[in-house]
């Protein structure tokens, strides 16, 4: 098979702990050929889609070579004709050149390209508000630009987290009391003076035993691990220094599950990270969730037997 890999520059790809990195990994496995490119090489020509793209090879960084990938090709591929699987995986923020690379990806969606994710349902299913559907299961909840909402939410609930829309990683999360004298400049900063619309979430404060990752790949569950918050930090994303260790799932995990699923199978959501903090969900991770190489070396697996070849069993990709 030949697969795309649509990503951040590769050069800042953290072979280490990238799931995309992971999958390209169980791709060459198995003979499949790795293309990838950027949003910005993306393009829409009559009414077939191209890329501008690299064929690569990957491999582990050792000692004596401390490169990543090594480039074999560079081409111009037709995604109607020439590749077999599309993995859209930038990460946010999930804006207007995001938007509009999803739509150019829609031409190899139409044309039966095996889509992960479907990039018509990356436009609608917005990570942090998609999930408001599901709203008994979710912490109270409020999204505006207006600071009198949020003040006023913040004063029933006495401690709110505060977090932009489209970004992802835990940039812009900020935790405040409701007294807390910074709290309305902060609304003022994030909502770029009122003009864009913000999340406010009662604070949960159970995320100081973890916020529970799950990994899903259509209805099976890939793996789930807890991160947990530094010290000196109240978010948990790896990203900001969150360490991690094996979670197991409970009775209300798996009732969350099971409510979700049906709907993203529907629009062919398929590899989905969900977040949760003590009984509640927080986020619906669809455009790159990550995860898959700090599960595997929780479990004790390696790119022999990762947790990536699940994912390729399931979607039939081996």
């Amino acid at each position: 098979m030949k697969h795309l890999f649509v990503i951040d520059p590769i050069e800042r790809l953290n072979p280490d702990g990238d799931s995309s990195f992971a999958f390209m990994l169980e791709a060459q496995k198995h003979g499949h050929t790795i293309y990838i490119c950027e949003l910005r090489e993306l393009r829409l020509e009559d009414n077939h889609p191209y890329a501008l793209a690299r064929e690569i090879s990957v491999a582990r960084p050792t000692a004596d070579h401390q490169q990543h990938f090594t480039v074999i090709n560079q081409c111009h591929i037709q995604l109607d004709k020439m590749v077999d699987v599309i993995w859209m995986r930038k990460d946010p923020p999930v804006d207007t050149t995001f938007a509009h690379a999803c739509m150019i990806l829609d031409y190899a969606q139409y044309a039966g390209v095996n889509m992960i994710n479907n990039p018509s349902s990356l436009r609608i299913a917005n990570e942090k508000l998609w999930g408001m559907q599901f709203h008994q299961w979710m912490p109270p909840t409020i999204v505006s630009s207006n600071p009198s909402d949020i003040l006023e939410f913040a004063e029933r609930h006495h401690e709110i987290v505060i977090k932009p829309i489209d970004r992802a990683g835990g940039w812009g999360i900020l935790q405040f009391k409701a007294d807390d004298r910074n709290l309305k400049s902060a609304i003022e900063v994030l909502s770029n003076t009122y003009q864009e619309h913000i999340i406010a979430q009662k604070y949960l404060a159970e995320v100081r035993q973890g916020d529970k990752r799950i990994l899903l790949a259509d209805d099976i569950v890939v793996g789930a691990m807890w991160r947990i918050p530094a010290d000196n930090d109240h978010r948990a994303n790896m990203h900001v220094g969150g360490s991690v260790k094996h979670a197991a799932l409970t009775k209300n995990d798996k009732a969350i599950i099971a409510a979700i699923t049906p709907k993203l199978r529907t629009l062919g959501l398929r590899f989905v990270g969900i977040d949760i903090i003590g009984d509640l969900l927080t986020e619906i991770n669809v455009t790159s969730p990550t995860g898959i190489q700090e599960m595997n070396k929780l479990s004790g697996r390696t790119d022999a037997s990762s947790l990536a070849a699940d994912v390729f069993k399931q979607f039939g990709l081996i």
